[in-house]
């Protein structure tokens, strides 16, 4: 039988990030929205020895983020074209956000799930990732339609 993959709730990743959980208050928690384009690709790769098993397969973020990187090499040599890396992919996603989507550095920052320059200030602001969400969906839009809106 299939375990369900614990980080998925309610049509969101909700996850705390690796490299930066152990620095922060709020262990650097973060929901991002699946968005539609993506659904596919997850139940395509869920399970078993597939992408999309964070808690069996990958023993930590660093050996996923290894195989992640390790595809994305195999892919970029059969299209003949340079090798990206997911973080070349966050780079790219924040560029997007801001010079094409008009989002604030602040909000790219919280997006990626930087800590923020106002932490005593968040402190007293109950967390809302929507706005994770709908930037999210402008930059899908410019990827796939060219488009933020």
């Amino acid at each position: 039988m299939q375990k369900k993959i614990t980080n998925k709730r309610n049509g969101k990743l909700c996850y705390n990030r690796t490299k930066t959980e152990g620095k922060r208050k709020d262990k650097a928690y973060i929901e991002v929205l699946i968005n539609e384009e993506i659904l596919p690709l997850l139940e395509k790769y869920k399970g078993g020895r597939k992408l999309f098993n964070f808690s069996e397969h990958y023993a930590d973020s660093d050996i996923f983020l290894t195989a992640v990187n390790k595809g994305l090499k195999s892919l970029c040599l059969k299209a003949g074209v340079p090798k990206i890396t997911v973080y070349w992919l966050r780079h790219t996603w924040a560029t997007i956000a801001q010079n094409k989507c008009g989002a604030s550095t602040e909000l790219v920052g919280f997006c990626l799930n930087h800590a923020s320059a106002h932490r005593i200030t968040e402190g007293y602001i109950e967390k809302d990732f929507s706005p994770v969400d709908i930037l999210n969906r402008k930059v899908l839009n410019y990827i796939f339609e060219c488009s933020p809106y």
